[in-house]
C-alpha cells in the first residue's frame, strides 16, 4: 500500500505542479494577494518543483508591481529571510535573488526593509551557508543604492558586510567564491573602497581586510595598494599585533597579503619593535602573532636571528606549556627563513650553551630544559632554507653535541626531549656519526620509555632520509629484536610496527641488515598472514606520529620485500595500508595516499589488491577501529568517512591500465559507489573522477565483459547479504552501463534471462502465497480464521454457533461464543486448545494429534514460505539488475527497450514483485523513453501493471482502465510527445504500445480512442519498425468495434501490409476472419499491398491459400469478388489436402466465418472429386468431436457437399444425418441438419428414392437407430417428415406412394410437436399440387383438417392449422374461398361456445400468414375486428393464440397493408370501450414487428399515440400500451439503444420526472452503430419533450442529441417523419435566450440539413433570414445568425456567394435591427465556413469596421464582436489586410471608434503573442506588463520591426486618450504585449516621436490633447532617459518644410518644458533655447505663437538666462531686414 501511495504521490506531483503555478498565476494577476502571501509564506518551505514555481511565477511576478511590494514590503522581506536556511541548491537561490533584484528596483519601502533586517543581522547565530547567503543578498543591495545619496546606508550595509566576512573568512565556502560578490560590488562603486578601508582601520575587520588586498591584488592598477599598505599595516600592529587577548583564528592569515609584501624597512621599522614590545609584555599573546608573521613574510629573516632567538630564549624557558610550544613554532617559523647557516648555528650553539650549563649556569627547572631542547629541534626548520653543506655539517655537530648531553642527563623527561631534537636534526646530517650510532645501539636497549623515544627518532629519521640505512646496518639486529618482541606482546605492539619500519628500510637498502634478518627469521613471524602487526588493532594503538609510518611501512613491504609476503599477507599489508589513509590525523593519511598512488603505478595487481582492501573496509565499517566507523553515533560521520575512503579510492586508482582486469573495474565501481563513499561532499561523485583518471575503463571492460558481469553479481556484489553492497552493486552497474554499454549488452542480457526465468514462478499456487504471506509459526489456514472472526466481531452473541466441520475454528466443537483469540503477527498461536467436550484428557504426557498434526503443517508451510522467498529474492534481484542497467544508460536502454522491457512486463500481474521491483524496473525503462514520457514513467508503469493485471485477472475493465488517472495523464502526455507529427522511436513505441492495445483492444468505446488511434497511425508506415503483426490485429478487432473508424483504419492496414513479412502473413490474414463483413472488406483492401502478395508469389503454405480460397465465398457478395481478384493477383494454388486445414474453420466463432468454409469446401471437393471421401469423413468427424460452433459449422458443411456426393457417399451421408444430425440438442443445428438432408435428397431422392423411403420409414416408426428419449425421437421425427416430403417431390402424382406419404404427414401432424407440424405444413405445398386435380380426394382432406381445428386437443388444433396453412400454400389462394375455409374460420372465431374452435381458429390465421405472406393481406382487414375482439377474450389460450396471430399478420404487412390496418387501429385506440382500447393497442404493438421498412413507416404514427394512452384511467389499458412500447423496444437492433430501452420508456410515461435524467443518460452514450428506426421512434419522443421542456441545460442537451442522431442514422428516410416534430422546437430554441442552448440548437440544424439533404428544409434559410432581420430581441437576431451560419456552412460556398450581397446590403440598411442581424451573422459566420468568408474578407471587412461608428450601441457591439472573431481567425492568414484598417480606426474622430479599434488591435497582438489578454493588472503607472520575452520575440517575428513600431506607437498614445474608456483599453493591451516598458519605448521613439508631433500640429483637438499628454507623461516618467533622444528628434522637426510639423514640434517642447524638474531644464536650455528662438522668428503665425507659448514656460520657470539670451536677438532682429519677425 505504501508504494502504491508513493507512486501515486508522484504521479500526482507531475500533474499538479502546472496546476499550483496556474492558481499563484491567478492570485497574482489578480491582485488578491493577502491570500497569495499567506500562501506564499505557509508553502515557501515546500521542496522540489512547487516551491520552484512559487518563486519562478507568482512572487516573480509579484516583485514587478511596485503598489503591492511596497504595501507588503515587511511580510515579503520575512519570507525572504526565511528562505535562507532551507534552500541550499543554487536553482532556488538564484530564484529569490532574481526577486530581490527586482523588489528592491521597484520598490524603496522594500530595499529600505530589507536593508534594515540585513543590517540586524547576528553573523554568529547563523550557519556558513546562511551567512554565505546573506552575504551575497547584502552585495545585491550594495549594488543598487544610487551613491552619494545613500552614502550613510552603504556604510552601515558595509560593517554588515564584515560581520558576514569575518564569519566566512575562517571556514566556508572557497574564498573566491565568498569574495566574487563583494568584490564585483567594489568593482562597480570604487567609492566604497574608502569605507572598507575606513572599516578595516577603525575595527581591524579580518574578513574585510582579506576582502581588501584580494581584490586590490586582482586590480590591473597596483598603485591602490601600494597606497594603502601603510593605512592597512597600521591596522595590523593596532588591531592583531598590539592586542590585549589572543587574536581571533585567521587574524593574521587575513593579512597574509600584506605580509608578502612587507619590506625589510617596514619588518624593521614598524613591525619587529611592535612584536618585541608586544612579546616581553605578554608573551602568551603574542608569540603565535609572531610565528604567524614569520611564515607569511616573504624575506629573510637571517639578520634579525639574534632579535628573535633574543625573544624565543627567553619565552622557551616560561613556566607556561603553551608558551613554550608557542616559542617552538616562532623557531621553526623563523628558522625556516633564514638561509645563513652560521646565523642558525649560533643561534644553535648558544641554546646548547644554555642547556648544557656553559651560558650562566645549567638550567635547574626541567620545563626549561625540555623546552629549550624543543626550540633547537625546532631551528632544524632551516634545512628548508637552503644552508646546503655547511648546514649539514652543522647537523652532524649539533646531534653529537646532543648524544653528548644525553649521556650526561639524568632526567628521562630531558632526555626524551634530547632524542626528539636529534630526530629533528639528524635527517639533514649527511651520514650518521659514530657516536650517534653508538647512542641508538645503547638507546634501543634503554628503559622503555627512553627505548620507545630512540626508536620513533631513528624510524622517523630513516623515513626522512633513507640514504641513513646504509651506515645504520648494525642497529638491524636491535630492531629485529624489538620486531619479535612486538609480535609476542601486546604491551609493545606499537613499538613493533614502528622498529618493522626501520628494519624494513634498513633491509632494503643494507644487504648486511637484510642478512641479519634472515638470520633472525624476522620476517618469518612479522610477516605471516596472521602477524598481530598488520591487524586494525595494531594500527588503532598507533599514536597520530607512529601512524604516518604505516603508508611507507606498506610501500617499503610491498615493494622491497614482495617475496617475503604470501597472498594472505599481501592482503593484510593492504589493509593496513587503507586504513592508514583512513586514519583520523592528516599527515598519516596523506603518507598513506602518497603510498598507494606510488603503488599501484608500479602495479596494477597491488591496485586490485588495494581496491579489495576498501571494500573489506567498508563491508565491516562498525567492525573496524572507530575512526573508520561510519556512523553519526560513535566515531566520524558518515560524511567524512565517505570522504576518506574517496580518498583511498582515487589513489588506488592508476592512470595506466597494464596489469587491470575486467574483474578490477567490477570491484573499483563497486567501492568508488558504496553508500558510505557517495555520502562524501565533492564537487563530483567519486566515480567520475576515478573514470577520469583511469579514462581506459571502457577498453577494460570490452576485454572482459564476462568477468565484469560476474563480479558483479558475486558474492560480495549484487548477491550480497549486506544491503549496503547490494546498493553498491546496482549503483556500479549503473556506472558502467554508462561507460560501456555495448560491451556489457550481450552478458547482461544472458545474466537476465536467467535471473528474470518465470518457470518457478509460474507454478506458485495462490495456496503458496497465502502461506508466504503467513507470518512464521501462524498457519496460513489460521490467519485466515483469524480474519474471517475479525470481519464477524459484530454477531449477536446468543446464536448458537455452527459445529463439527461447519465450524470455523476447528479445533473445539465447544458453543462457547467467545472467538479464538486473535494470532499475534509473527509469533505461534499457544498450542494448547480446548479440549473437545466429552472427551477423555488421555494419559499425561501424551502429546496432542492436533498439535502435532500442527507442527507438521507449520513446517511443510515454512519450506513452502522458504521456497516462494527464494524465488522472489531471484526475481528481486533480478529486476533490481534490469532497473539499474536501464538508469545507467537511458540512450543505450532507449534502443533496446523492444528487448527489455517484456523482461518486467511479464511479471507486472505477480503477486510477489508486481507491485514492487518489477513496477521499478518498469518505470526505470520509462525514464528512458523520449521527451515528454520520460517525465510520465511512474504513469507509464502504473498502465502497464494495469494491463498485466487485466491480462491475468480480467481487472480492470475497459471502461475502469481508460478512467484511471495514469492512463489518462499517459495518454495526454502520449499525444504531447508525438503532437508534431514525429512518432517515437521503434523500441519505445514497442514498450508503450500494450498501454495503447489494452485500450483499443477491448469491447467497447471510450473517450481516449480518438487519441489513442491518432498515436497509432503516426506510427503506421511501410518501413517503420513496430509491432506490426500485433497492430494489424487491433486495428481488425477495432474495426470490428468501431465501424465508423473504417475511413481511418484503412490507410493504415494498407500501409501495415505494405511493409508485411512472411512471419506478419497470418496476422494481415486475420482480417479475413473477422465477425463483421466490413472488416472482411478492408483486409481484402489492404492485402494487395503484402509484398509477396502484389508479386504473384503466394506462399506455398496451405494456411495461407486455405485462408484465401475460403474468402471467396464470403457471406458478402462484394467481398466475395475481391477475394478472387486477390486470388488471382497472389497466383495463389488450392492445396489438394484442403479439408484438415478447412475443419477449424467450419468451427470459427463467426457464423459468416463458418458459412464461408462451408461453400470454400464444397467448391473444393468439386475442385478435386477425388477428395469427396476424406472431405465427407472429416466433416462427420468434425462434428463427432466439436462444441456447438463445430457442430454447426458441419451442418453447413454437410448441406454444401451434399449434391457433390457420390454414389458411395449417399447413404452414410443420410444415415450420419438421421441418427447424429436430426437428434443434435441444438435446434438451430438440427434446422440447418434438415437443411442438409433436404439438400441430399433433392440432390440423389429420384436415384435412390427406394432405399430413402425404406429408411424414413423405419425412423418414423422409431425402429431407426437413434435414442429412444422421447426429446430426441420427436427431433428426428420432424426431420424425416421433411425429408419424407421432399422424397415426394421426385415422385409423380399419379404414384401411390404419393398418397401415403400424405396420409404419413397427416397422422404426423397429430404429434405434440410444433416442429415436427410446422415441417409437416412445408412438405404438403409441393405434394398438394400435384394432387389439386382430384377434388374430392382435396375436399376430403380439408374437412379433415379443419375437424382437427376444432379438436379438444392442443396438439390436433395446432397440427390442423400447420396443416390447412400447407393445403392452401399448395392449392392457391383461391383455396380459401372455394373450399370454404376462411368461412369455416370465421365461425370457429366467432364460435363463443368452444374456447377450443376459436384458438384453433386463431391458430389456422397464424400458420396462413406464417405460410402465405403477403398474398394472406387483402383477408386482414376482414379479420381484423374479429381479432380486436379476441384480444379481450376470458380464455387465456385465446387470448394468447390471439397475440401470436396479431405478431404474425403485422410482421408480414406490406407498406399498403400498413396504411390499411393502422387507421383502423388508432380508431380503435380511440374507442369508448376499454377492451376495444386494450385490443387496438395490442395490435400496434403488434406493428413493431413489421418489417423494417414497414416498421420506420409506423412507428412515427405509433408510438405518439401509445405514448398519449399511458395515461388512460383503466389499468389494463396501461399495461397494454407499456406492453405494447416494449415490445417497440424489443426490436431494436441498435446495441447501444437496446440497453437504454427502460430509461426511454420511463421518459414517455413520466416526461416530468424521467426527461432530463435520460437526456443525461443519451449524452453519456457512446454509439458506436447506427441507429434504427425502432430506436428513433423512441428517441425523438423524449428528446422533442426536452426541446419544450422550460429548464435551458434540458434544451441544450436534447439540441445536442439531435445533431448527433443525424449523423447517426443510416437512411434519411427514417428521419423525415420526426422532421415536423422537431423543427419548430429547434427553432424556438435557436431564438432561446441561453446563448449555449442557441449555439447548440444551431449546430443541431446545421447537422439535420447535412444528414437529411435540404429538400426537407425548403422553409428553413427564408425563416433565418427574416428572423435576422426582425425588429425583436437581439437575442432573437443572434440565434438566426448562428443558425444561419451553419446551415450555410452545409449548404457551400456557391450559396454563401450568392447570399453574401444581400447581407452586406443589410449592413448600410436604414434600419438599425437589420445592420445588427447582419453585422451579428459576421461574428459567426467565420467560425462555421472560415476558409469561405476569408475569399470575401476583403468586402466584409470594411462593412464591420463601419459598424464601429453606428449610432446604435446593439450595431457597434455586434461589429465589435465581429471584428474580434475576424481578428482572432484571421490575424495570421490576412494580416495585410486587418492591420491598416485598425490602425486607421486607432486615430478617428469618434471615441468609440477608437475604443473598438485599440481592443480589435490588442485582439490581434493577444493572438500572434499566444496570450488570452484575459490577465487585467490594475493601475496605470505600473511600468512592468505581463508579457514575456518570447511573446515580445513573436510579434516581432510576425509584425516586422517597423510596423511593430508603428502599432506600439498607437497603443503607447492611446494611453493618453482623452476617452477613459480608451485609455484603459490601450493601457491593458500595453501591460499584456509589453514586458519592459522603458527599453519597448526606447525601441519605438523615433516612431512615437513623429506620430506624436503629428498629432500635436492635427486640428483635432482630442488628438492634440491626447499626443500633448502623452508626451508630457513620457518626460514625467522616463526623465533622462527619453531626453537625450526626445531633443534630437524636435530639433530636427524645426527643419521641416510643412508648418504644421512645425507647429507641432513647438506644441511637443512647450509639453517637454512642462515635464522636466528644474535641473534637466537646466541641462537642457543651451540646447533648447536656439530651436525656441528660431521658431519665434518663424514666417507661420502658429509656429510662432506656439513657440511664444513653449518661451513662456522658460521664463516662468526661472530660466533668467533664457530671457538675458532671447530678448536682446529679438529687439536686434526689430532692426533687422525682417523686423516682422522678431515682432
Amino acid at each position: 500500500r505504501k508504494q502504491r501511495q508513493k507512486r501515486c504521490f508522484v504521479l500526482l506531483v507531475g500533474l499538479s505542479d502546472t496546476a499550483s503555478a496556474s492558481l499563484l498565476d491567478k492570485h497574482t494577476c489578480e491582485c488578491n494577494m493577502d491570500p497569495f502571501l499567506q500562501q506564499a509564506l505557509e508553502t515557501y518551505a515546500q521542496t522540489g518543483r512547487f516551491r520552484r514555481a512559487l518563486w519562478a511565477t507568482a512572487l516573480a511576478k509579484a516583485s514587478k508591481q511596485p503598489d503591492y511590494v511596497d504595501e507588503h514590503a515587511a511580510e515579503l522581506v520575512h519570507v525572504v529571510f526565511a528562505t535562507a536556511p532551507i534552500y541550499v541548491d543554487a536553482r532556488s537561490q538564484r530564484l529569490v535573488k532574481a526577486f530581490l533584484q527586482e523588489a528592491i528596483a521597484n520598490s524603496d519601502s522594500f530595499l529600505r526593509a530589507f536593508a534594515a533586517a540585513l543590517i540586524k543581522i547576528d553573523p554568529a547565530k547563523r550557519s556558513k551557508q546562511e551567512c554565505y547567503v546573506l552575504l551575497g543578498w547584502n552585495s545585491l543591495l550594495l549594488q543598487q543604492l544610487r551613491l552619494p545619496a545613500a552614502a550613510k546606508a552603504a556604510a552601515r550595509l558595509v560593517g554588515s558586510q564584515a560581520g558576514l566576512l569575518d564569519s566566512l573568512s575562517d571556514s566556508g565556502p572557497p574564498w573566491s567564491r565568498v569574495a566574487a560578490a563583494p568584490a564585483a560590488v567594489l568593482k562597480a562603486k570604487p567609492a566604497l573602497l574608502s569605507d572598507y578601508t575606513a572599516l578595516v582601520t577603525s575595527s581591524g575587520s579580518r574578513g574585510a581586510v582579506r576582502l581588501l588586498l584580494w581584490y586590490l591584488q586582482r586590480q590591473d592598477d597596483p598603485q591602490q595598494l601600494v597606497e594603502l599598505q601603510g593605512p592597512l599595516l597600521a591596522a595590523f600592529v593596532e588591531h592583531v599585533v598590539n592586542a590585549k587577548t589572543r587574536p581571533p583564528e585567521g587574524a593574521v592569515a587575513a593579512y597574509a597579503r600584506l605580509l608578502a609584501r612587507v619590506s625589510h624597512e617596514d619588518f624593521s621599522a614598524t613591525l619587529l619593535p611592535a612584536l618585541q614590545r608586544m612579546v616581553k609584555r605578554s608573551p602568551d599573546v603574542t608569540l603565535p602573532t609572531l610565528a604567524a608573521v614569520c611564515r607569511h613574510v616573504s624575506l629573510d629573516l637571517s639578520q634579525y636571528s639574534g632579535a628573535l632567538m633574543e625573544l624565543v630564549s627567553s619565552s622557551c624557558r616560561s613556566l607556561k606549556e603553551p608558551v613554550r610550544a608557542t616559542a617552538v613554532e616562532v623557531a621553526a617559523a623563523a628558522s625556516s627563513k633564514m638561509s645563513d647557516a652560521a646565523a642558525v648555528g649560533t643561534a644553535t650553539g648558544t641554546l646548547l650553551d644554555l642547556v648544557e650549563g656553559k651560558a650562566g649556569g645549567k638550567l635547574k627547572v626541567v620545563a626549561e630544559r625540555t623546552g629549550t631542547l624543543a626550540v633547537v629541534g625546532g631551528l632544524a626548520a632551516a634545512s628548508g632554507g637552503g644552508g646546503g653543506f655547511a648546514l649539514a655539517e652543522e647537523a652532524e655537530r649539533v646531534v653529537q653535541r646532543l648524544c653528548s648531553f644525553y649521556a650526561t642527563e639524568s632526567s628521562e623527561e630531558v632526555k626524551v626531549a634530547a632524542v626528539a631534537a636529534i630526530g629533528a636534526w639528524l635527517p639533514t646530517a649527511k651520514q650518521l656519526p659514530a657516536p650517534v650510532l653508538k647512542h641508538f645501539e645503547t638507546g634501543l636497549k634503554d628503559r622503555e620509555a627512553l627505548k620507545r623515544a630512540n626508536l620513533r627518532c631513528l624510524a622517523k629519521a630513516l623515513q626522512v632520509s633513507p640514504t641513513l640505512a646504509e651506515s645504520t646496518a648494525p642497529l638491524a639486529k636491535p630492531l629485529g629484536q624489538l620486531v619479535t618482541d612486538g609480535v609476542a606482546k601486546v604491551a609493545v605492539r606499537s613499538d613493533g610496527v614502528v622498529a618493522l619500519y626501520a628494519l624494513a628500510v634498513l633491509a632494503a637498502h643494507s644487504p648486511a641488515a637484510a642478512a641479519q634478518c634472515k638470520q633472525d627469521k624476522v620476517w618469518k613471524g612479522a610477516l605471516a598472514a596472521s602477524s598481530p602487526l598488520l591487524t586494525s588493532v595494531a594500527v588503532a594503538r598507533l599514536a597520530d606520529p607512529e601512524a604516518a609510518l604505516l603508508g611507507p611501512l606498506a610501500e617499503t613491504l610491498l615493494l622491497q620485500h614482495a617475496q617475503q609476503l604470501d597472498a594472505q599477507a599481501t592482503a593484510a599489508v593492504c589493509q593496513v595500508l587503507v586504513l592508514a589513509g583512513l586514519h583520523p590525523s592528516p599527515p598519516a593519511r596523506r603518507a598513506a595516499i602518497d603510498a598507494s598512488r606510488r603503488l599501484v603505478a608500479q602495479s596494477g595487481q597491488l591496485a586490485g589488491l588495494l581496491v579489495n582492501a576498501a571494500r573489506h573496509w567498508l563491508r565491516q565499517p562498525f567492525s573496524g577501529p572507530t575512526y573508520i566507523a561510519a556512523t553519526d553515533e560513535g566515531g566520524v560521520s558518515r560524511v567524512e568517512a565517505g570522504q576518506r575512503f574517496a580518498a583511498v579510492l582515487l589513489a588506488a586508482t592508476p592512470r595506466s591500465s597494464d596489469g587491470l582486469d575486467g574483474k578490477y573495474v567490477a570491484q573499483l565501481a563497486m567501492a568508488a559507489c558504496h553508500p558510505v563513499v557517495t555520502t562524501a561532499r565533492r564537487a563530483r561523485p567519486v566515480w567520475a573522477d576515478v573514470s577520469h583518471r583511469l579514462s581506459s575503463i571502457p577498453a577494460i571492460i570490452a576485454g572482459g565483459p564476462d568477468e565484469v558481469v560476474a563480479a558483479l553479481l558475486a558474492a560480495d556484489g549484487l548477491s550480497s547479504p549486506a544491503a549496503d553492497e547490494r546498493v553498491a552493486a546496482l549503483a556500479a552497474v549503473r556506472a558502467l552501463m554508462a561507460a560501456a554499454p555495448e560491451a556489457l549488452h550481450a552478458p547482461l542480457t544472458t545474466v537476465l534471462a536467467s535471473e528474470l526465468d518465470t518457470t518457478a514462478h509460474d507454478q506458485v499456487s495462490a495456496t503458496d502465497i497465502a502461506k508466504w504471506r503467513a507470518p512464521e509459526g501462524v498457519l496460513a489456514a489460521e490467519l485466515a480464521v483469524q480474519n474471517g472472526f475479525q470481519a464477524q466481531e459484530v454477531e449477536a452473541k446468543n446464536v448458537r454457533k455452527a459445529r463439527g466441520r461447519l465450524k470455523m475454528d476447528y479445533y473445539s466443537d465447544s458453543d462457547d461464543d467467545a472467538p479464538p483469540k486473535p494470532v499475534s503477527n509473527g509469533t505461534a498461536p499457544r498450542a494448547s486448545h480446548t479440549k473437545p467436550v466429552g472427551k477423555p484428557a488421555g494419559k499425561a504426557g501424551k502429546k496432542d494429534p492436533a498439535a502435532e498434526r500442527r507442527e507438521r503443517l507449520l513446517a511443510e508451510e515454512a519450506q513452502v514460505r522458504s521456497e516462494v522467498a527464494a524465488i522472489k529474492a531471484q526475481l528481486d534481484q533480478g529486476l533490481a539488475l534490469l532497473a539499474a542497467a536501464a538508469a545507467g544508460n537511458p540512450p543505450w536502454t532507449a534502443q533496446h527497450l523492444e528487448a527489455l522491457g517484456p523482461l518486467a512486463a511479464r511479471l507486472l500481474s505477480s503477486e510477489l514483485v508486481g507491485e514492487g521491483a518489477a513496477w521499478d524496473a518498469t518505470a526505470a525503462m520509462a525514464r528512458c523513453l523520449p521527451g515528454a514520457l520520460q517525465s510520465a514513467a511512474p504513469a507509464v508503469a502504473s498502465a502497464l501493471r494495469l494491463v498485466a493485471l487485466q491480462d491475468a485477472t480480467g481487472y480492470p475493465t475497459q471502461k475502469e482502465y481508460a478512467a484511471h488517472p495514469a492512463v489518462q495523464y499517459l495518454f495526454a502526455m502520449l499525444s504531447a510527445a508525438t503532437a508534431g507529427g514525429q512518432p517515437l522511436p521503434g523500441p519505445a513505441w514497442a514498450f508503450v504500445f500494450p498501454i495503447v492495445q489494452a485500450l483499443l483492444g477491448g469491447a467497447g468505446h471510450t473517450k481516449l480512442h480518438d487519441e489513442a488511434l491518432a498515436v497509432v497511425a503516426l506510427h503506421v508506415t511501410p518501413g517503420a519498425p513496430l509491432p506490426r503483426a500485433a497492430t494489424l490485429r487491433l486495428l481488425y478487432h477495432l474495426l470490428g468495434v468501431v465501424p465508423a473508424y473504417r475511413e481511418r483504419i484503412q490507410p493504415l492496414l494498407v500501409d501495415l501490409c505494405a511493409g508485411c513479412s512472411g512471419e506478419d502473413l497470418p496476422a494481415a490474414l486475420s482480417g479475413l476472419l473477422a465477425a463483421g463483413a466490413h472488416v472482411r472488406a478492408a483486409a481484402l483492401a489492404a492485402l494487395p499491398s503484402v509484398p509477396v502478395l502484389a508479386s504473384g508469389l503466394c506462399p506455398d503454405d496451405p494456411a495461407v491459400s486455405t485462408v484465401l480460397w475460403m474468402t471467396k465465398f464470403d457471406a458478402s457478395p462484394a467481398n466475395g469478388e475481391e477475394a478472387e481478384n486477390v486470388w488471382e493477383e497472389s497466383g495463389a494454388q488450392l492445396s489438394p489436402n484442403f479439408a484438415p486445414v478447412l475443419m477449424p474453420y467450419l468451427g470459427h466463432q463467426h457464423q459468416d466465418v463458418r458459412a464461408a468454409a462451408a461453400d470454400a469446401l464444397a467448391a473444393a471437393v468439386e475442385e478435386h472429386p477425388d477428395s469427396t471421401a476424406s472431405a465427407l469423413a472429416a466433416v462427420t468427424s468434425s462434428y463427432d468431436g466439436g462444441g456447438l460452433r463445430a457442430r454447426s459449422g458441419s451442418a453447413q458443411a454437410l448441406r454444401a457437399v451434399a449434391p457433390l456426393l457420390q454414389e458411395a457417399q449417399v447413404s452414410p451421408a443420410l444415415d450420419f444425418l438421421l441418427s447424429a444430425g436430426l437428434a443434435d440438442p441444438d435446434g438451430d443445428i438440427r434446422e440447418a441438419m434438415v437443411s442438409a438432408g433436404v439438400t441430399l435428397v433433392d440432390s440423389h431422392g429420384a436415384a435412390h428414392s427406394e432405399s430413402m423411403m425404406a429408411l424414413f420409414e423405419r425412423y418414423l416408426d422409431g425402429s431407426g437407430a437413434v435414442n429412444r428419449d422421447e426429446a430426441n425421437f420427436d427431433h428426428v421425427r420432424e426431420g424425416v417428415v421433411v425429408l419424407l416430403g421432399t422424397l415426394a417431390r421426385h415422385m409423380t402424382a399419379w404414384d401411390d406412394k404419393v398418397r401415403s406419404i400424405v396420409e404419413t404427414l397427416l397422422e404426423v401432424l397429430t404429434t405434440p410437436s410444433q416442429a415436427v407440424q410446422r415441417a409437416v405444413s412445408g412438405c404438403l405445398p409441393p405434394l398438394m399440387t400435384g394432387l389439386s386435380s382430384d377434388a374430392e380426394y382435396v375436399a376430403g382432406l380439408v374437412s379433415r383438417l379443419l375437424a382437427m381445428v376444432q379438436s379438444p386437443s392442443y396438439g390436433d388444433r395446432r397440427g390442423g392449422a400447420y396443416g390447412i396453412a400447407g393445403v392452401v400454400k399448395g392449392l392457391g389462394i383461391t383455396a380459401l374461398r372455394g373450399h370454404g375455409i376462411m368461412d369455416a374460420l370465421k365461425a370457429d372465431l366467432e364460435n363463443k361456445s368452444s374456447p377450443a374452435a376459436r384458438e384453433g381458429g386463431l391458430f389456422a390465421f397464424e400458420a396462413l400468414v406464417d405460410k402465405l405472406g403477403r398474398l394472406f393481406e387483402p383477408y386482414v382487414i376482414h379479420i381484423l375486428p374479429m381479432l380486436l375482439a379476441c384480444f379481450g377474450d376470458g380464455d387465456p389460450g385465446v387470448r394468447e393464440a390471439t397475440d401470436a396471430a396479431s405478431r404474425a399478420i403485422m410482421s408480414h404487412l406490406s407498406g399498403q397493408g400498413v396504411k390499411l390496418v393502422l387507421p383502423a387501429l388508432l380508431t380503435g385506440v380511440e374507442d369508448r370501450l376499454w377492451r376495444t382500447k386494450q385490443g387496438s393497442i395490442q395490435m400496434l404493438g403488434a406493428m413493431a414487428y413489421c418489417a423494417p421498412k414497414q416498421l420506420s413507416t409506423a412507428l412515427p404514427t405509433i408510438v405518439p399515440r401509445l405514448s398519449t394512452v399511458l395515461s388512460d384511467p383503466h389499468p389494463k389499458v396501461q399495461a397494454s400500451a407499456r406492453t405494447a412500447l416494449q415490445e417497440v423496444g424489443s426490436v431494436i437492433r441498435n446495441p447501444e439503444v437496446s440497453v437504454l430501452v427502460p430509461t426511454l420508456l420511463s421518459a414517455i410515461a413520466d416526461p416530468a420526472k424521467h426527461t432530463r435524467p435520460t437526456l443525461e443518460v443519451l449524452l453519456d452514450t457512446v454509439f458506436i452503430n447506427t441507429v434504427d428506426a425502432a430506436s428513433l421512434a423512441l428517441i425523438v419522443p423524449v428528446v422533442a419533450r426536452g426541446l419544450r421542456d422550460r429548464s435551458g441545460d434540458a434544451k441544450r442537451k436534447a439540441a445536442r442529441i439531435v445533431g448527433n442522431m443525424c449523423a447517426l442514422i443510416n437512411e434519411p428516410k427514417d428521419m423525415a417523419p420526426y422532421v415536423g416534430l422537431l423543427m419548430p422546437e429547434l427553432q424556438a430554441a435557436v431564438v432561446d435566450p441561453l446563448p449555449e442552448v442557441r449555439a447548440t440548437a444551431a449546430r443541431a440544424l446545421g447537422s439535420l440539413l447535412r444528414g437529411m439533404g435540404a429538400q426537407h428544409f425548403t422553409e428553413l434559410v427564408p425563416w433565418l433570414l427574416a428572423t435576422l432581420r426582425s425588429e425583436g430581441s437581439g437575442v432573437e437576431r443572434s440565434g438566426a445568425a448562428q443558425g444561419l451560419a451553419e446551415v450555410l456552412a452545409v449548404l457551400g460556398p456557391d450559396h454563401l456567394a450568392a447570399l453574401l450581397p444581400d447581407i452586406l446590403q443589410s449592413c448600410r440598411a436604414a434600419r438599425h435591427f437589420e445592420r445588427e442581424g447582419a453585422l451579428t451573422l459576421f461574428k459567426f459566420l467565420p467560425l462555421a465556413v472560415p476558409d469561405e468568408v476569408q475569399v470575401h474578407l476583403e468586402n466584409i471587412l470594411p462593412a464591420v469596421l463601419g459598424g464601429l461608428a453606428d449610432e446604435a450601441e446593439g450595431v457597434r457591439s455586434a461589429a465589435l464582436a465581429a471584428g474580434r472573431t475576424l481578428v482572432d481567425l484571421y490575424s495570421l492568414s490576412a494580416l495585410e489586410l486587418l492591420l491598416p484598417a485598425i490602425l486607421q480606426g486607432t486615430a478617428h474622430r469618434n471615441w468609440r471608434i477608437r475604443q473598438s479599434s485599440i481592443e480589435l488591435l490588442g485582439a490581434l497582438l493577444f493572438k500572434v503573442a499566444g496570450t488570452t489578454g484575459n490577465v487585467r493588472l490594475d493601475g496605470d503607472d505600473d511600468e512592468e506588463g505581463a508579457s514575456t520575452e518570447e511573446q515580445g520575440a513573436a510579434i516581432l517575428a510576425a509584425f516586422g520591426y517597423a510596423r511593430r513600431n508603428e502599432v506600439l506607437a498607437r497603443i503607447f498614445m492611446a494611453r493618453s486618450d482623452v476617452g477613459y474608456s480608451v485609455r484603459t483599453a490601450a493601457v491593458h493591451v500595453w501591460k499584456t504585449v509589453v514586458s519592459n516598458t522603458p527599453r519597448t519605448t526606447t525601441e519605438i521613439l523615433p516612431v512615437l516621436m513623429s506620430q506624436l508631433i503629428e498629432g500635436l500640429s492635427c486640428a483635432d483637438e482630442e488628438r492634440q490633447q491626447m499626443s500633448a499628454g502623452c508626451l508630457g507623461e513620457l518626460v514625467r516618467k522616463m526623465g533622462e532617459r527619453v531626453l537625450q533622444k526626445i531633443i534630437p528628434i524636435l530639433q530636427d522637426g524645426m527643419n521641416s518644410g510643412d508648418a504644421g510639423t512645425r507647429q507641432g514640434v513647438c506644441a511637443g517642447i512647450q509639453e517637454v518644458l512642462e515635464n522636466v524638474t528644474r535641473q534637466q531644464l537646466g541641462d537642457m536650455l543651451p540646447t533648447m533655447l536656439p530651436t525656441i528662438q528660431t521658431a519665434l522668428c518663424d514666417d507661420n503665425d502658429a509656429v510662432r505663437t506656439a513657440a511664444g507659448g513653449a518661451f513662456g514656460i522658460l521664463f516662468r520657470g526661472g530660466a533668467g538666462g533664457a530671457v538675458d539670451s532671447v530678448i536682446p536677438s529679438l529687439l536686434a532682429g526689430l532692426a533687422g531686414a525682417e523686423p516682422g519677425q522678431a515682432l
